[in-house]
């Protein structure tokens, strides 16, 4: 490999990817995966965002969990309140109740976006 005298968009790619794989190999051992995101170059640095996430955080054991803890907390608001999981227009989907927050205790996603909501509105949007 040749020395570099500037960094170019080609050579700063090259250099991520070597770089990204270093880290992954180190931390490997530790259950972490080193992901990078966009950065930035001029002809003397770059610079490289880094973020960290442990291997075993989506694991299908924990998405499959997830799934039943959602699918439980809509039977119980149906049985409960008389809620629907789903809008009636279908742009809106409940994915978790929270009791203990008492304003707004309802999160639903719209357009894969969460938001919360109180009882009384959830009443009206998901009946």
């Amino acid at each position: 490999m040749t020395k570099i005298e500037t960094f170019t968009k080609a050579n700063a790619k090259e250099i991520q990817a070597e770089v990204m794989n270093s880290v992954n190999e180190a931390l490997a051992k530790f259950g972490v995966k080193a992901q990078f995101g966009g950065g930035s170059f001029q002809d003397v640095e770059i610079k490289l965002k880094l973020t960290l996430k442990l291997e075993s955080e989506n694991t299908p054991e924990k998405i499959a969990e997830a799934r039943d803890k959602v699918a439980e907390a809509a039977k119980d608001l149906v049985k409960r309140f008389g809620i629907n999981p789903v809008s009636a227009d279908g742009t809106k989907q409940i994915v978790d109740y929270k009791p203990r927050n008492t304003k707004y205790p309802i999160i639903y996603l719209k357009n894969g976006k969460r938001y919360k909501t109180s009882l009384s509105r959830a009443k009206y949007d998901f009946a």
